[in-house]
């Protein structure tokens, strides 16, 4: 911008066409993938339960806090924002895309998936899975990476599959961008070191 101070145009779900990806509310299985194993809804741990409970229904009705995308630059491209205030806890979103099973997504570009592992104290572990949002997802796949996070991922059971979604992690503001720690392994084979960004940029 050669030092102009630019207000970003806000995007919404309706101005997102030109960005040639698919928005869906919810996660898909890809045809092939055979999906997540039965679980015995018994086995769930009490903070399993309570997060079942919590975040549940707005899982199932694809729920999104308010959110706009705003272009940063053409390094980092474009980033999500609260388009309100957002309490502590809240459920963000969740990160939707089409669901494959580990040892199919090694020929793929892997840079906007999230392993969903369901947590170690159940069977068939094993047998773990990517949400891939490279193709299609929603605005959750536009938060960007910091080590000062103000929202993080938690994986849900609800209504019998596993969901990977974010939470505020305190309240944010109207206007602060959404940013979440990506986490060691997904630098590990860039070429680059992380852009540190800030919730107001």
């Amino acid at each position: 911008l050669h030092g102009e101070t630019r207000v970003p145009k806000k995007l919404y779900q309706s101005d997102l066409e030109f960005l040639h990806f698919r928005y869906i509310r919810t996660s898909e299985f890809a045809s092939e993938c055979a999906g997540f194993p039965p679980l015995d809804e018994k086995k769930l741990t009490e903070s399993e339960r309570a997060d079942a409970k919590k975040y549940g229904k707005r899982i199932s009705k694809g729920y999104e806090a308010p959110w706009y995308l705003a272009f940063i630059n053409e390094q980092i491209g474009y980033g999500a924002f609260a388009d309100d205030d957002i309490q502590e806890g809240q459920m963000i979103g969740e990160y939707t895309g089409i669901i494959i099973e580990t040892y199919k997504a090694k020929k793929l570009d892997m840079s906007y998936a999230w392993t969903l592992v369901p947590p170690a104290s159940h069977e068939n572990r094993s047998e773990t899975f990517f949400v891939d949002a490279k193709q299609a997802g929603n605005f959750v796949r536009f938060i960007n990476h910091s080590s000062y996070p103000n929202v993080a991922p938690r994986i849900v059971y609800s209504e019998g599959e596993w969901h990977m979604i974010y939470i505020a992690l305190r309240p944010i503001k109207k206007d602060e961008q959404l940013l979440v720690n990506y986490g060691e392994g997904y630098w590990f084979s860039k070429s680059y070191k992380p852009i540190e960004l800030s919730w107001g940029h």
